[in-house]
């Protein structure tokens, strides 16, 4: 969708809604009528006080939820109208996620777990992390002596916070 500067917006969020317990006493209207446009090249902060809806409208930009109404359209792609395998892709292929909690795999470096979404996909990891512009920390499937002989770093069962 082109917006007023002739520029492709990446994410485009129209009339979006989340309610919770439609109809009931305790109806949650946690995201109400909700509409914005990122461009790319663009950075976007989504702040509020704790309750206000900032993880749920994340959900949906990350295509983990559905909206009760609405729609998001990331590059050009109705989220609504995808089937799980596409919406897959659309989570591979255009977005990144850093939960809160982490979701890291215990007794797994750091390397690691990040490296390892990309098993499903046919990439191998070592190539992959290759790819990396800087000196190789990871190569064959371990560290690399320059990064071996650093004590000070103790990667392996490292707690992230």
């Amino acid at each position: 969708m082109a917006n007023k500067n002739n520029n492709m917006d990446i994410i485009t969020v129209k009339n979006l809604k989340k309610y919770y317990n439609i109809g009931e006493h305790n109806e949650v209207k946690a995201i109400d009528d909700v509409s914005f446009e990122v461009e790319k090249g663009e950075f976007l902060a989504i702040v509020g006080p704790s309750g206000s809806g900032k993880s749920t409208l994340l959900h949906m930009l990350g295509c983990l939820d559905t909206p009760t109404k609405g729609e998001v359209i990331i590059d050009s792609s109705k989220i609504h109208k995808l089937n799980e395998d596409e919406l897959s892709n659309i989570r591979f292929t255009k977005l990144g996620f850093i939960f809160q909690t982490f979701n890291l795999i215990p007794g797994v470096s750091a390397v690691d777990n990040v490296l390892m979404p990309l098993m499903p996909y046919g990439i191998n990891w070592s190539a992959r992390w290759d790819l990396n512009p800087g000196p190789p920390l990871y190569k064959n499937g371990a560290l690399t002596p320059e990064l071996q002989a650093d004590n000070s770093i103790p990667l392996h069962n490292l707690k992230l916070s």
